[in-house]
């Protein structure tokens, strides 16, 4: 049975694999979700649970905040890469491949706020 599923699901899916640079693997990991889920959902086979909708939506909403925040992808992905302090020097790519995305976009967001208010 084939799904009407929008491109959002899998333009978000293939937009946070190229900027956190993850194979389909750790994009599947961060979802808790096999390879195969994963491919299926963007290929409109199947459609995400309402848990897997929500954590798509907290990835879109972090890949938001860091495209307001920063200027470029390239610093995206410096700050990705960086220990920092606010998440007890772990990196956010470390976190973010083990599926701790809202721990990642709370840490942004008080950063985002303080600077922009």
């Amino acid at each position: 049975m084939s799904y009407t599923i929008s491109n959002t699901i899998k333009d978000e899916l293939e937009q946070a694999k190229e900027i956190f640079e993850f194979t389909w693997p750790e994009v599947a990991h961060v979802f808790n979700a096999t390879e195969r889920t994963i491919h299926r959902w963007r290929k409109g086979e199947s459609k995400p649970f309402p848990a897997y909708q929500k954590r798509l939506q907290q990835m879109d909403d972090l890949l938001d905040l860091m495209n307001e925040f920063f200027q470029n992808r390239e610093y995206i992905r410096d700050w990705l890469h960086k220990k920092v302090p606010a998440l007890q020097n772990r990196r956010p790519i470390n976190m973010l491949k083990q599926g701790r995305i809202e721990e990642v976009y709370e840490v942004l967001g008080r950063a985002v706020d303080g600077i922009l208010s």
